[in-house]
């Protein structure tokens, strides 16, 4: 559900009236170029809008009538057929839509304190309950909300597990209603039926489900200030009957022992039809479908254009520039036009009017880390207004300091200023945070806030206020509200540098950990806020630079325990489980330091759709046991249906759940969880998703598992936690039934068990190595021990506690593992682990996958378990075969192995006599200087002895639709070069000669992380180069001049060690500076020691025949620095000492052999 401002467009009372006049009285009334959230449109989106008022005493016809952003005759927009009634409003959206829908009309026919009929069921009640024939008059009755416990209920019933309720309700005009609406506020879940059919269900399966079925957890929301879950049912509409209609729900607990039961069922019926408008619910918010035009309103200023059916120009109206949330208009009975802070689409302009806005203050010193005072200016070019400003965080109001001087402060602090003046709209809030004398080596993050909206005892969200319940975790408090407060954000890099500086809005977030003092605070980056979304690489573990929403975590359960918890237990779980990004930073509030708080990501559908580059709209996002956060259940509880239809899973019923939910992933993710000894899950903290579409599969989220790794227990690492998360008969928290029965009906098939169990043994084997394990923890324990300190002084913490349970950590990932082992095999019945070797004869010819591992090392051992079959694959690189197994008796190269004992495998490969051994990727140009700016280009080199026909070839960097065709009759001779050229042009007007050339291709390659593929006209893949732009890779081919060159075609290009930087925008078409014969053996062998030196190293070159030696020391650019020889010399050893002199620093540097046949590099590191 979108969440949307009230609203709803009045278009006047009268429009069933028939009188029509010339439509010269229209005029436009107001306008908002930057619509945020003052209305919403049928998509849920705030779109630019117009109002159009009539001012005369009849309804206006306005078919053939339009609106425009220009005059030219043919830019408008035409009205269909539509009555604007005498004095209507009609609020159209400046879109660019194009659509001509009339408005929606609405009435609540079912609404909050209504009184329903209900009954409490001790066993299955008729099935005609549902029907409007059904006999109930022996129910009970009384006004929703119906339940018991927490204190919100108008009708308190008994403890029970379900309660059944009926409501009818009148209807006229059943024919013209397409639009149902269905908000409900529940605990824990239900089914909602309508005239006897089902239209609406959460947290329940069955159909219908057993009166005592318990349900899926969830806690209510209007209670605490939240909304109504909408469900919206107009696909239902055609079952609503002239006269009497009825609803129908039964209300499930998530089990008769639950504490709490509650309901309040809204119903709202939508016509285009003027005369069912009506009374709507005070509880719900509507958004409202209404005409589109085929233009946008420009927030720096446009004009519109009213015109009549016969093309007359009969009103006008300049926005000029407007902020976000402001409109432009008329006060009633006046031509003048007027700003408005607070809008009145649909209505008349009757708020506060402003007759300018004012201007903006410029802080001439900008937010930062300083030391020592810092005096501070402040400009505004708006000469009528005065600059108002505050140091305590609050937005500046007439009453508040005025600035005439700059002003000096010593101490860390807080400015927030602002221009006003009479009948003036107030300027934008400039804010800025002076961080002065502090050090830290985490990002530090300034809160700026109105102390009131945080602390004040009775409005503030951060307190307990006067409503809170005595006991942790204080339900009640102020905290607990779904309360939103403005407030400005800056970070500062561990470099001093600001990554962003923002307006936005805060809520306190998570569940029982609202309780501990330090909060953690969920931050949206709004457009309503002024800024909207920040751009900035948050994250170390993701390419991601745009965040609409952030959280900063108080660690949870882990709060003032060891603080890193959540963001190290995530990072135990495989890259294909979605996770948050996670970076720790301490935070001040109005120059208050406030402790160590974790960034992380906030999990909604906008987290998935930037993680995965999908559209947030085609998502379908759910908790618990099927509970809606984003898009609809209807596919994942048909699933589970499916699931609990099955006792035992066959391999036919795995296909087909293979086809509903992507297996491994959840794999990965229950693996994990189980590995952390997670005790908060699977009945909590569990998120899944799916695109909605037709073969989208669901796949899980890892989040908020500080439960695990050793928080209450030192012998938590003992637990057998895969026990618990089968279980069939657990509690209602942590671990219900319906919150293992996807493991527990799949593990009854072995093909899956295998699976899950090899994919532990993948990640025993990688991840969870006790000496991995410790490297990630010792690294995420080092990031913030320097700032422990300073947190558990501000949160009366205890710093050797810090470090105990830091302890705990360490013990826990040294025995976890063995621990792991054994809970598999003795679960599951199968036998203790034991080694395999995997051995590769050559790995430069192919590697190998085990399981979902892929080996490419020479030797590799891990341990795997007995008596389950292991998949084993030989995966042979290009121009490479697969030729036997060593150690095993199979042949194929895709095969299975079970192992009884320790075992050695060895994959034998060898080289084949196949031309697309022969092409090769030579030199890259991926990123140009500005000046020339060349474009990309990638030089092919044909190093065979026969010619290459490359028409229909293709070369791909790393996105799959990133493609370039060669051209039909495109041939490499052998020896030969061809350049594949972004710009053709660009690439002719730098490098003379006669350089064979072939493009353009449409994309551009990274600059760093990139792939180069090429693949012949079949789709075969026949060479590939990734590389980057950071060590072992050189730098200097990043937009510095130089190519990525190859030294030598015989040379592994898959390696950062076979590539050298070749200065003056590359060589393309003419062999590498460092290759002058391929096919010859080396006729010399080099070797400089010591490497990396101090003062001197020597060069040791050995000559196999007589010749020229000319040795010469050069920079990555290919610029010469010294020349060690240059001339004729005999077979035999010849040594040559280089000292760095001048102005020459540490660094890498390349010694150059040439002989009359070759010519080599050899990288060697100086180190003053």
């Amino acid at each position: 559900m979108i969440a949307m401002t009230k609203f709803w467009i009045v278009t006047g009372f009268a429009l069933l009236t028939t009188q029509t006049l010339s439509a010269q009285g229209l005029q436009f009334n107001e306008a908002m170029a930057s619509n945020i959230e003052t209305i919403y449109d049928e998509d849920g989106e705030s779109s630019d809008w117009f109002e159009i008022y009539n001012p005369t005493d009849a309804a206006i016809d306005l078919s053939g009538y339009g609106v425009s952003d220009s005059s030219a005759p043919d830019s408008f927009w035409a009205f269909p057929e539509f009555e604007l009634a005498a004095g209507g409003y009609l609020v159209v959206f400046a879109s660019d839509k194009d659509r001509k829908t009339p408005p929606t009309y609405w009435r609540t026919v079912i609404d909050q304190g209504d009184t329903w009929q209900y009954f409490v069921p001790t066993a299955e009640p008729s099935s005609e309950w549902t029907s409007d024939s059904f006999d109930a008059s022996g129910w009970l009755e009384g006004p929703t909300s119906i339940g018991y416990g927490d204190d919100d209920d108008q009708t308190i019933i008994e403890a029970t597990n379900a309660v059944y309720l009926r409501k009818t309700f009148a209807v006229d005009g059943a024919a013209s209603i397409d639009r149902l609406l269905l908000d409900i506020d529940y605990d824990d879940g239900f089914v909602a039926y309508l005239n006897g059919t089902e239209i609406a269900r959460s947290g329940l399966t069955g159909t219908p489900p057993a009166f005592d079925e318990s349900s899926a957890l969830r806690e209510a929301t209007m209670y605490h200030g939240g909304a109504p879950e909408r469900y919206d049912v107009s696909d239902h509409s055609d079952l609503l009957v002239e006269g009497e209609n009825l609803l129908a729900i039964q209300l499930h607990n998530a089990g008769s022992g639950s504490s709490d039961l509650t309901i309040i069922p809204i119903l709202t019926l939508g016509s285009t039809a003027a005369a069912h408008a009506g009374v709507i619910s005070d509880d719900i918010s509507l958004y409202q479908n209404s005409f589109h035009t085929d233009f946008k309103i420009s927030s720096s200023g446009d004009s519109l254009f009213l015109r009549n059916s016969v093309q007359e120009i009969i009103d006008t109206l300049y926005t000029g520039s407007l902020r976000a949330g402001i409109s432009i208009g008329r006060l009633s009975g006046s031509d003048e036009l007027h700003y408005f802070a607070e809008a009145t689409p649909g209505t008349e302009n009757n708020t506060t009017a402003y007759d300018a806005i004012a201007g903006e203050v410029i802080l001439a010193q900008p937010s930062g880390l300083y030391q020592g005072n810092v005096t501070v200016e402040m400009n505004t070019e708006d000469v009528a207004g005065t600059i108002y400003y505050t140091t305590d965080g609050s937005e500046p109001t007439g009453t508040d300091a005025i600035y005439s001087t700059a002003i000096t402060v010593s101490n860390s602090t807080v400015i927030r200023a602002r221009v006003l003046a009479p009948n003036t709209l107030a300027g934008p809030i400039s804010s800025a945070s002076y961080m002065i004398n502090i050090s830290h080596e985490i990002p530090v993050l300034s809160l700026i806030v109105d102390h009131d909206d945080f602390f004040d005892p009775t409005t503030g969200m951060y307190v307990k206020g006067p409503n809170a319940e005595n006991d942790f975790p204080y339900f009640g408090s102020n905290f607990w509200q779904d309360w939103e407060k403005p407030v400005h954000l800056t970070m500062i890099d561990t470099d001093g540098d600001i990554a962003f500086s923002a307006h936005a809005g805060a809520k306190i977030f998570g569940a029982y950990s609202r309780g501990n003092e330090q909060k953690s605070l969920a931050i949206h980056f709004r457009k309503s806020y002024g800024d909207g979304p920040i751009e900035y690489e948050l994250f170390d573990q993701k390419d991601l630079d745009e965040f609409s929403s952030i959280v900063l975590r108080n660690s949870g359960n882990d709060w003032n325990n060891t603080m890193l918890r959540d963001g190290f237990n995530t990072s135990l779980f495989h890259e294909s489980v979605d996770k948050q990004g996670y970076q720790p930073a301490v935070l001040y509030i109005n120059g208050e330091y406030w402790g160590i708080h974790n960034m992380r990501e906030k999990v909604n559908e906008h987290f998935l759709a930037d993680n995965h580059d999908v559209d947030s709209d085609e998502i379908e996002m759910l908790e618990t046991s099927g509970i809606p956060v984003h898009g609809d259940e209807a596919h994942y509880l048909a699933l589970v249906q499916y699931l609990e239809n099955h006792s035992t899973i066959t391999d036919e019923d795995l296909a087909y759940i293979a086809t509903q939910m992507d297996i491994q992933n959840f794999i990965y993710y229950q693996s994990a969880n189980i590995f952390i000894n997670n005790t908060d899950w699977p009945g909590n903290n569990i998120k899944y998703w799916r695109e909605a579409n037709d073969t989208a599969k669901w796949r899980w989220i890892a989040y908020d598992t500080d439960f695990g790794f050793g928080i209450w227990e030192e012998n938590d690492h003992s637990n057998n936690t895969l026990s618990f998360a089968l279980a069939s008969n657990g509690p209602d928290w942590p671990n219900p039934p319906w919150s293992t029965l996807i493991l527990r009906r799949l593990m009854t098939n072995d093909s899956f068990k295998h699976q899950f169990v090899n994919t532990i043994a993948d990640q025993l084997n990688t991840t969870w190595l006790p000496a991995n394990i410790s490297e990630n923890l010792e690294a995420k324990i080092a990031t913030i021990e320097n700032e422990i300190q300073a947190h558990m002084n501000r949160w009366y913490g205890d710093y050797n506690y810090w470090k105990e349970r830091a302890d705990v950590m360490r013990d826990f990932a040294q025995k976890r593992p063995a621990v792991m082992k054994n809970i598999v095999s003795s679960t599951l019945s199968v036998g203790q682990s034991v080694s395999v070797t995997v051995e590769i004869n050559n790995n430069s010819y192919g590697s190998v996958q085990l399981s979902t591992l892929t080996i490419d090392q020479a030797n590799w051992t891990g341990e795997y378990f007995r008596n389950v079959p292991v998949p084993l694959t030989a995966i042979a690189k290009p121009g490479h075969r697969f030729v036997r197994w060593e150690g095993i008796d199979e042949t194929d190269e895709q095969t299975h192995i079970t192992l009884t004992e320790s075992t050695t495998i060895t994959a034998v490969f060898e080289e084949v006599d196949n031309p697309l051994n022969d092409l090769i990727v030579n030199e890259i140009f991926y990123k140009s200087a500005d000046d020339p700016d060349i474009e990309d280009w990638v030089e092919l080199y044909n190093k065979g002895g026969q010619t290459l026909d490359l028409s229909g070839w293709m070369m791909k960097d790393g996105e799959d639709d990133h493609i370039f065709t060669i051209p039909d009759q495109t041939t490499l001779a052998s020896g030969g070069f061809l350049i594949l050229c972004r710009s053709v042009e660009n690439f002719s007007a730098h490098y003379e000669g006669n350089i064979p050339t072939v493009g353009d291709f449409d994309f551009g390659l990274g600059n760093e992380a990139e792939c180069v593929r090429i693949f012949d006209a079949d789709g075969n893949l026949a060479e590939e180069v990734c590389y980057e732009s950071v060590a072992p890779w050189p730098s200097s081919p990043d937009g510095k001049g130089a190519s990525l060159a190859l030294q030598n075609p015989n040379y592994d290009n898959t390696k950062a060690s076979s590539w050298y930087p070749l200065g003056n925008n590359g060589n393309p078409g003419e062999d590498n500076s460092v290759t002058l014969a391929v096919g010859d053996p080396m006729d010399f062998h080099v070797l400089a020691y010591p490497n990396p030196f101090t003062h001197e190293v020597t060069v040791s070159v050995e000559m196999t025949s007589n010749g020229p030696l000319q040795v010469q020391v050069i920079d990555l650019y290919g610029r010469p620095l010294d020349t060690l020889c240059d001339e004729q010399k005999s077979v035999g050893i010849h040594e040559f000492i280089w000292s760095p002199t001048g102005q020459l620093s540490s660094g890498i540097y390349l010694v150059e052999v040439t002989t009359k046949t070759h010519r080599t590099l050899q990288r060697v590191v100086w180190n003053q």
